[in-house]
């Protein structure tokens, strides 16, 4: 084992920790954070902010973002499925949900497929329809065993409309327009008081 000047092998000065007589290399390090490690702390705190924030959403502006998206979805998807098999389709409107109907030999059938299934829209929010810039009245036309019907053709075409999505948690309204040829487009706004 090799000895410094002083006596001292160079293993006894690194498990000693003396600072005097050892090589440089074996010298500690002042106190302190790498950059490393400030970015790993970053990092961790904002996956954990980016998982916490969304829970604590007191608007209810996100879960009336995702119901708005689902509708336009299914609207969509229903577009592709007239187009695709020759069927008619429709999709009738109520005050607090939707389903979707096919049109068989003799009448307006419910939709078999999993994904048209019929919806109930979470509580606190509505749906409002308006048909050329008309707002159908739900409760006036309650006494009428059908609700509005939004009709998607296998031609492509669709029932022109506009659906108006709001929530009580929400200071938004959400608009789904529907074009003549099919065409779903989603905006929204602040809420007229």
């Amino acid at each position: 084992m090799r000895t410094w000047a002083t006596g001292t092998s160079i293993s006894n000065s690194l498990e000693t920790g003396q600072k005097h007589g050892g090589p440089p290399s074996a010298r500690r390090r002042p106190g302190g954070f790498t950059l490393l490690e400030l970015l790993v702390v970053v990092l961790i705190i904002g996956i954990t902010l980016g998982l916490l924030i969304p829970t604590l959403d007191p608007g209810g502006g996100r879960r009336l973002e995702e119901e708005s998206r689902r509708l336009a979805a299914l609207l969509r998807l229903a577009a592709e499925e007239a187009v695709l098999e020759g069927r008619e389709y429709a999709v009738e409107l109520a005050p607090d949900g939707y389903r979707f109907l096919w049109l068989d030999a003799r009448a307006w059938q419910p939709a078999q497929d999993q994904l048209l299934r019929p919806r109930e829209l979470p509580a606190g929010m509505r749906l409002e329809v308006f048909f050329e810039g008309q707002r159908f009245d739900f409760l006036s036309n309650e006494e009428q065993e059908t609700h509005p019907r939004l009709y998607i053709l296998s031609s492509g075409e669709a029932t022109p409309a506009e659906i108006l999505l709001s929530d009580e948690e929400s200071d938004l309204d959400v608009r789904l327009t529907v074009a003549l040829n099919g065409q779903v487009r989603i905006t929204d706004r602040p809420r007229e008081e």
